[in-house]
């Protein structure tokens, strides 16, 4: 079995207020299989996936007395990111691993990301740092919706699940961890 998985990132700064991130990665799996017949088959498959992300962050310190706490920063990241995906394979893989189950992808994401860090200080004034909360809510828009044909009285549906997630980190061995998703179009989570 062969592997491959080489991506690039390269995030760039446009201002002072926002970042720039494109990226490129391709994945290569191929295997030799033994067959009953003493006979070897070698399969492949293989996808690429492209992403231009544009986003900001907007964050605040507050001064704070909760414990061995004495700050917190609450950040905001709005990003909106373009990805395209796509697969392709021999055409006889049933009993192929997949590459990846994204399948084929073209769609615009609107992410609202929020993290809520401390800042502590021991007894002996060390400082240390991490993560309290986070909270992200992401929208993907498919694109291929919009160029799909539609049979008589069918409606487009563009919009993929609202994505819901929420961790708290409370204690430094404890970590709750909540996500949802929400279905426009059935109305349900």
């Amino acid at each position: 079995e062969i592997s491959l998985g080489p991506g690039v990132t390269m995030p760039l700064r446009l201002g002072r207020y926002l970042e720039f991130e494109p990226s490129l990665s391709a994945n290569y799996e191929g295997r030799w299989v033994d067959q009953s017949d003493d006979d070897t088959q070698y399969a492949w498959a293989r996808d690429y996936e492209a992403d231009l992300k544009i986003s900001s962050r907007v964050e605040r310190i507050f001064d704070a007395s909760i414990g061995r706490i004495d700050r917190l920063r609450h950040s905001i990241r709005p990003s909106l990111t373009y990805t395209y995906h796509e697969t392709r394979s021999d055409d006889n893989l049933s009993w192929f691993d997949p590459v990846t189950d994204k399948g084929q992808l073209n769609k615009l994401s609107f992410t609202l990301e929020n993290f809520l860090d401390t800042r502590s200080r021991d007894s002996r004034g060390n400082l240390s740092y991490r993560q309290w909360a986070a909270f992200t809510l992401t929208q993907p828009y498919n694109l291929d919706e919009l160029r799909r044909s539609l049979n008589p009285g069918e409606k487009r549906r563009p919009f993929d699940p609202l994505e819901i997630s929420f961790t708290l980190k409370p204690l430094r061995l404890l970590d709750i961890y909540w996500s949802a998703r929400w279905d426009h179009y059935d109305n349900e989570f």
